[in-house]
């Protein structure tokens, strides 16, 4: 049960990532770009608990969690190229990327130690 919680916060944070969140971050109204910029943030921190959730009820053995933390940090990565693409479009939206992608990747990297 408590890894299907764990799953199932990765799951909803990467959704509220990359389909819903990241095609908004590019629109021309400010209300669906400030409404994405809280959906990419939130998605990544939920699906990182996820994530942390399945490795702390399992004392980090099990390598379903290091393939969670894994999947976190391909997405963080995805987001950080998504942030180096736009950065001539609009500086704004690309060093948040660059900057939630960063802190994704890191929290990842160290977590699969």
């Amino acid at each position: 049960m408590r890894t299907t919680v764990g799953i199932t916060f990765l799951v909803i944070g990467l959704i509220a990532v990359l389909p819903i969140g990241l095609p908004k971050l590019f629109s021309n109204d400010e209300s669906d770009i400030a409404i994405a910029m809280f959906l990419v943030f939130g998605g990544m921190m939920a699906s990182l608990t996820g994530s942390g959730l399945v490795r702390f009820y399992f004392d980090g053995s099990l390598r379903t969690a290091k393939l969670l933390f894994g999947v976190c940090f391909v997405v963080s990565t995805a987001l950080m190229i998504a942030g180096l693409v736009s950065v001539f479009s609009n500086i704004g939206v690309s060093v948040y990327l660059l900057v939630v992608g960063f802190m994704g990747a890191v929290v990842s990297a160290l977590a699969l130690k």
